[in-house]
């Protein structure tokens, strides 16, 4: 059987490679610090592929360097960790946002799958 991949292998690449300059870098981690602190920023920096925020740092008992992810507004987010083949979906339809619950949940679920993968 043959499959025709949606995404060519250097689309998918690009997704996961820098974009931003190292100083806009700096400055968009600020922000996400401070409203979309489920992006697991790490202390450094992260950075931009095309469409994706990725971690430059590991997440200690999370996601690895090379991660990407994103969120939406109502309370949707994923990553996509190439390095372990690890990637999940959740998504709620909570508004407004800034739901604890569904946060300690988000950070739960990810633990759970690393600790799962890592025994």
């Amino acid at each position: 059987m043959t499959t025709t991949p949606l995404l060519s292998q250097a689309s998918v690449e690009s997704m996961f490679s820098p974009s931003l300059t190292p100083t806009g870098a700096i400055e968009a981690c600020k922000t996400f610090k401070v409203f979309l602190p489920h992006l697991a920023v790490p202390p450094a920096e992260g950075q931009f592929g095309n469409g994706l925020f990725v971690n430059t740092e590991d997440v200690p008992g999370r996601r690895r360097k090379g991660t990407g992810a994103w969120c939406g507004w109502a309370r949707t987010s994923f990553f996509i960790d190439p390095t372990t083949g690890i990637a999940a979906v959740l998504g709620t339809q909570i508004l407004p946002t800034g739901d604890s619950a569904y946060d300690m949940i988000r950070d739960e679920l990810e633990e759970v799958l690393y600790a799962a993968f890592e025994d």
